[in-house]
């Protein structure tokens, strides 16, 4: 597999391509110009993405052992890029949640400011309402309350007992 940090540079760098692709696309049919070749770029372009996007949720680590050789690089480059664009854990938040407990457990989190954005994310909030996930929340809530503020703890347990309330 690539390097996480390769793997980060390359998601934004083709990410940035498509807005591109996109206003050059915009231009050409404001101007009535032939845009067949842009969009077959736009729709490679786009595949591409998915293809990673899929290569990281099939390989998505889940302990310490998965990520021992990785550098701080990968590490910072790994978060960011789940930061970035949540839909690489989208459906894997109970390997994420085991992931980052793991690397807590064994005194290797140090993205103290993204973890908490991921674990108070939107998505957190509805996997943390479905009652068949409450094996797992605990070490959730356990995350937020040691990386987070007592603020951002009761805010994240106010989203989720809305939630709870709107599928009642």
């Amino acid at each position: 597999m690539l390097k996480i940090s390769d793997l980060y540079g390359d998601y934004k760098s083709h990410k940035e391509d498509y807005s591109l692709l996109r206003q050059v696309y915009r231009q050409m049919s404001t101007h009535l110009l032939e845009t067949t070749a842009i969009e077959e770029l736009i729709n490679h372009n786009h595949f591409y993405r998915e293809k990673l996007v899929a290569r990281v949720q099939e390989n998505f680590p889940e302990t310490t052992g998965d990520v021992s050789d990785w550098s701080a690089e990968d590490f910072d480059s790994w978060f960011q890029l789940l930061v970035e664009y949540p839909f690489f854990w989208q459906g894997k938040q109970k390997a994420l949640i085991g992931l980052l407990w793991s690397l807590d457990n064994a005194g290797k989190l140090q993205q103290k400011e993204k973890v908490i954005q991921l674990c108070t994310h939107l998505n957190m909030v509805d996997f943390a309402a479905d009652a068949r996930n409450s094996s797992v929340v605990g070490a959730l809530s356990a995350l937020i309350g040691k990386y987070g503020t007592l603020s951002q703890a009761e805010q994240f347990q106010n989203r989720v007992d809305l939630a709870i309330n709107e599928k009642s």
